[in-house]
């Protein structure tokens, strides 16, 4: 009773995968569509007359910005008559993508399908020519040629490629099995029509070969488990009402100051994984190794008046969890041993935001030069040139602010959620079909950013004895006994700012004015658990330009 129920609980589930793979209509990709109606030589006028629409509704669906089920009739058709060329850069040798050259005996052939959104995009796939024929053992790992597979359905263009190692002498009725597949984050399945079958691998039909058990078949989806994405994420810290002393209360100003473009200035020179990860269990640190670690930060006891380092809302981590390498490298930086536990790391790496943080640092210092706002002015001139730069040309001001928002939009959009009220839970979208969709490099500028933050805070409470009352993202708010920041900012006794601190100027990642309140207004605000930084402007910060 117990295996039958077993059983009937694995093909329930198997049943739900069925489901949710057949609720999109199977379409060949935007490239594949027109060129499939030109091989049949049908112009675009003729489809449009023939599905009675317009020609240029064709235009839209061939480039992939619409879809309509009358246009699916004719790509499957020409499919048939017309299938894709074998590509010219494959030598006579080289057969691996040549279908014709494999065998066509039923047996199990199976194509994993990600089931999760949480996938980096992908620009090259590879398929997964493994045989699995009824009495052909997989393939030995000297035919293959190499130690990675890239695999993914037909219908997740974008996902992150996996790594897979051929059998290795044993009976594998897929030829390759996932390594690691219990710790991925990632859930995996077979589309119905390949999936093997439970008891087609008996000893007669597949007689076990020497060197290794017998693979069983890939287990039903398991969805991940709780903590197992990274939580990298900006700052919204407060600070504990009944951590303020008396000489705080008594002062008379809150102060906001505001990080120039943070995230642009967190991705200058920042080293990115190009490559797919691999997985590690138990790992020695690498700070030059980009990726995610699984370490406990738990025993991380820093001054309780300053936000942790290592979460956004500034709170002692509770246990292991996933973070990027800068989170962990700053532990370091501390004086704290980490012993991470698992990893997923990425052998090529790369400034690969340098070009776009240059160009956008470049259009900013020389807008905001245009508007009188430039590196020569001291601090005191500067803030004068910051109350009415924007007053002084609108135009200007307009550029500037389409600048900051292509910053904020630019790191956002590596990891866009899902948008519009017919969206579904459990459905993709088509931020995961796009290249863009890179997750973790999002949560690597972020991670950079948040260590910068907390460095400046914690170099500001030794220089200056101050700690902050609140923090949101790149703004952050002090006790001050004056309305300007020169009232608490540190200098030496040339008048220059002090190295290390938050410094004024207009090239990112110096400091500006955000705004100024009373120190009374800015405790009410935290009595209520409400963010200070948020409102300290008059309005709120996020929702007007923040970053």
């Amino acid at each position: 009773m117990g295996r039958e129920a077993v059983v009937a609980t694995e093909e329930e589930l198997f049943a739900s995968v069925d489901a949710l793979l057949d609720e999109e209509a199977h379409l060949p990709p935007p490239p594949e569509r027109a060129r499939l109606r030109e091989a049949a030589g049908i112009t675009q006028a003729r489809l449009a007359a023939a599905m009675k629409t317009s020609t240029q509704s064709v235009k839209n669906w061939e480039n992939g910005r619409s879809g309509g089920p009358g246009h699916c009739t004719a790509p499957r058709g020409a499919g048939h008559v017309h299938p894709p060329g074998r590509s010219r850069d494959h030598g006579a040798g080289d057969r691996r993508g040549d279908s014709s050259c494999r065998s066509h005996r039923p047996g199990c052939r199976g194509v994993v399908g990600d089931l999760s959104g949480d996938v980096p995009a992908s620009g090259h796939v590879e398929g997964c020519g493994a045989d699995g024929g009824s009495a052909v053992p997989a393939r030995p790992a000297r035919r293959t040629g190499r130690r990675w597979f890239r695999v993914r359905s037909r219908r997740d263009r974008a996902g992150l490629p996996r790594p897979y190692h051929p059998g290795a002498g044993g009976v594998d009725p897929e030829g390759v099995r996932p390594r690691c597949a219990e710790a991925a984050p990632q859930r995996q399945g077979l589309r119905p029509v390949d999936r093997p079958h439970r008891r087609g691998c008996s000893e007669t039909r597949a007689p076990r070969a020497p060197g290794g058990p017998r693979a069983a078949p890939l287990p039903a989806p398991a969805r991940r488990p709780p903590g197992g994405q990274a939580g990298e994420e900006a700052y919204q810290w407060v600070r504990d009402v009944d951590l303020l002393s008396d000489e705080e209360c008594t002062l008379p100003h809150a102060v906001g100051l505001d990080l120039n473009t943070a995230f642009l200035a967190a991705a200058a020179r920042l080293v990115v994984g190009l490559s797919a990860p691999d997985h590690f269990h138990a790992p020695a640190f690498n700070p030059k190794i980009p990726g995610s670690w699984l370490v406990d930060l738990s025993d991380i006891a820093l001054d309780p008046r300053l936000p942790s380092p290592c979460t956004p809302d500034g709170s002692r981590p509770a246990g292991p969890a996933w973070y990027q390498t800068h989170t962990v490298a700053y532990a370091q930086e501390l004086g704290y041993n980490v012993h991470p536990l698992e990893a997923y790391l990425r052998r090529e790496s790369g400034a690969y935001l340098d070009p776009w943080h240059d160009r956008l640092k470049t259009a900013y210092v020389d807008t905001l030069a245009d508007l009188g706002v430039t590196k020569d002015l001291d601090d005191r001139q500067f803030l004068a040139a910051m109350e009415c730069h924007k007053q002084a040309d609108p135009a200007m001001a307009a550029v500037l602010a389409a600048i900051k928002a292509t910053v904020k939009g630019g790191v956002g959009k590596l990891r866009e959620r899902p948008q519009g009220k017919s969206y579904k839970q459990g459905e993709r979208w088509p931020a995961l079909e796009r290249p863009t969709w890179r997750p973790d490099i999002r949560a690597a500028v972020i991670s950079k950013a948040r260590v910068n933050m907390h460095r400046k805070l914690s170099n500001m409470a030794k220089m200056t004895g101050l700690f902050p009352l609140a923090v949101l993202s790149d703004c952050v708010v002090y006790p001050s006994p004056g309305e300007s920041p020169h009232a608490f900012l540190p200098y030496a006794a040339s008048g220059k700012p002090q190295p290390g601190g938050f410094r004024l100027g207009p090239t990112p990642g110096l400091a500006k004015l955000e705004g100024v309140q009373t120190m009374l207004w800015a405790v009410d605000l935290m009595e209520q658990g409400l963010n200070p930084a948020r409102h300290i402007k008059g309005g709120d910060a996020v929702l007007d330009e923040g970053e």
